[in-house]
């Protein structure tokens, strides 16, 4: 008789197996043949793969009932993860980059000490991963570099220094970006030197992409002028200089005798060798670059010895006009003389006598006269007291010879023979002066005069404004404005005319020639430069200085002094210069009004 099978039980000595390892089953209480669920028998079972075992027990009674059950785990060791993200820059202070992990069959662990499969970082590094489980740690991932930065700012460029006149290249300058810098001539850096016009403006680009344009410069190079200078000289004592420039938009001209003027074309009446020299213009064009020239004045001494007067006879005559070679003049129903004055230094003390010859159409204009005393005249000459005859219209000629003798017959010929012709013309036209409305102005400044006509004049003829010298006296007078018909003249007054307050203004016909019935009231010009010195100019009462250009002061203004000290360029106080208390002293820099 034989028992009955008993259940037995199983034991295991490890439960976990990795990689090649095996684990030992230990079946026990069997009073049988232990049968494994393997179909191994015996009470011993070695496995080398995962899964769940249990034995029976058998005898000749019979199988007993299933064991316990032992479950056994394998695994091999982890393999390193493969780790990757979405991106590798994060820009700005919320940006993100997604990092994930693949390959791991047990636990990630980043090297942040996170332990999620995913992870999300917000600052830059370099992150790696390993795989864990029971049968060890993997080695370590791949690395991913993460840079963190901030989304560039938008630069400013500028010019190094401002461009000047003559400049051809520059160097523009970016500043404020936070990465580098691409201009938009695809130039790179932070500075960019440019030899062409044109616009340029630039962006900031880093690891976070590109800014918006910068401000646009406008690169604009300033050429200087070419300056041309010119006279149309050479010239004599008494003629018209005539200045000439070209190259630019305005014109500074400065010169001998403290010559100043700002037009292009510049003219100097009544040249003497004082103004003779260098003249220099400053031209500026639209961008304000500038460029002098030069040009030589010559003045030569005068090549006719005597100028004609054409003159109002009488015990006080007055000056008409210059008589001119082949000039034509308007018959006058008054007495008139001709009155010779020497233009260059006439050598009186070998020059005795001057002898005129006249001819004319009657026979009392046909005539020899000797002269020895100034002024000269064809005429009876009383010394300063000139008399003559009313000029019918006809054609006249007047030689002049001066000899060493007061006898001609027992000298040599000084000068001359010097002839001039004119015509004398009846029915003449008439011009007419508006008087000025000024009293005074200034050397230098414009004046406008108004005139009436008529009658016809000849071809060619000209409407002279004359002014006369500082007494009203026209025997040298100034050409300061010209025009072909009647209306309003703008006029200039020389910058180099004395002071005066009897100065007057007329106008002149050239054909035939004729002079305006009435000339302007006397009015005063200012000097265009003063020089005051103590004590003779100090001040002690209300008075006004004005020049057109300059006042040097070395004089006082004492109590009880009003003045105002008004210059176009400048007033100079010089060291002595003084203004007590309880005097009113104020300097102006504007016009001669």
């Amino acid at each position: 008789i034989s028992p009955l099978p008993t259940i037995p039980n199983i034991s295991t000595d490890k439960t976990l197996i990795c990689n090649t390892e095996t684990a030992q089953l230990t079946a026990t209480g069997c009073n049988g043949t232990i049968t494994w669920n393997t179909g191994a028998t015996g009470t011993g079972l070695r496995v080398s793969f995962a899964g769940t075992f249990f034995a029976t027990c058998i005898n000749s009674c019979g199988t007993s009932g299933v064991s316990n059950f032992v479950s056994i785990t394998s695994n091999t060791s982890p393999v390193a993860p493969i780790i990757s993200t979405d991106k590798i820059v994060i820009c700005g202070g919320s940006d993100r980059a997604m990092l994930t992990t693949n390959g791991c069959a047990g636990q990630i662990n980043w090297n942040t000490g996170a332990t999620t499969s995913l992870i999300r970082v917000n600052t830059s590094g370099t992150f790696t991963a390993t795989c864990s489980n029971f049968c060890g740690v993997s080695g370590v991932s791949n690395e991913i570099i993460i840079r963190q930065g901030f989304f560039p700012r938008t630069p400013t460029i500028s010019l190094s220094s401002p461009i000047i006149c003559g400049e051809t290249n520059k160097m523009l300058v970016a500043s404020g970006c936070s990465g580098f810098v691409r201009w938009n001539n695809s130039a790179t850096g932070s500075t960019l030197n440019v030899s062409s016009a044109g616009t340029y403006s630039a962006v900031c680009e880093n690891i976070c992409g590109q800014s918006q344009s910068s401000n646009i410069l406008d690169v604009q190079f300033l050429a200087n002028p070419t300056a041309t200078a010119s006279n149309t000289g050479a010239y004599e004592i008494g003629q018209t200089i005539r200045l000439n420039a070209t190259g630019g938009a305005t014109y500074t001209w400065q010169g001998p005798d403290d010559f100043l003027s700002t037009n292009a074309n510049a003219t100097i009446l009544n040249a003497t060798q004082a103004e003779r020299g260098i003249y220099t213009v400053t031209v500026t064009n639209t961008s304000g670059c500038t460029a002098t020239a030069t040009t030589n004045v010559v003045v030569n001494p005068c090549s006719q010895v005597f100028k004609y007067n054409y003159v109002k006879a009488g015990t006080a005559f007055e000056y008409f006009f210059p008589i001119t070679d082949g000039m034509t003049i308007a018959e006058m129903p008054i007495n008139t003389g001709i009155i010779a004055t020497p233009i260059c230094t006439l050598d009186t003390v070998n020059t005795q006598s001057v002898v005129f010859q006249m001819t004319g159409p009657e026979p009392l204009y046909n005539r020899t006269i000797l002269e020895k005393i100034y002024p000269y005249s064809p005429f009876e000459n009383r010394g300063f007291q000139v008399f003559g005859p009313i000029f019918p219209p006809g054609e006249y000629s007047l030689t002049i010879t001066g000899y060493s003798k007061d006898d001609p017959a027992l000298g040599i010929v000084m000068f001359g023979p010097q002839t001039i012709r004119f015509t004398i013309t009846g029915t003449p036209p008439t011009v007419s002066l508006t008087n000025p409305t000024f009293t005074q102005t200034c050397a230098g400044n414009n004046v406008n005069v108004s005139l009436t006509t008529a009658g016809s004049f000849g071809a060619g003829n000209k409407f002279e404004v004359q002014l006369s010298n500082a007494t009203g006296s026209f025997e040298l007078p100034l050409k300061i404005g010209e025009s072909t018909t009647a209306g309003l003249v703008n006029c200039t007054i020389p910058a180099n005319i004395p002071a005066g307050n009897g100065y007057k203004i007329r106008v002149f016909a050239t054909n035939p020639a004729s002079m305006s019935s009435v000339s302007s009231t006397a009015f005063e010009i200012k000097p265009r430069s003063m020089t005051l010195q103590s004590p003779n100019d100090d001040i002690s009462t209300m008075i006004n200085k004005k020049t057109s250009e300059k006042i040097t002061a070395t004089n006082k203004v004492l109590s009880g002094g009003n003045t105002t000290y008004q210059a176009g360029r400048f007033v100079l106080l010089q060291p002595g210069f003084t203004a007590n208390a309880g005097s009113i002293f104020k300097a102006e820099i504007r016009g001669c009004e």
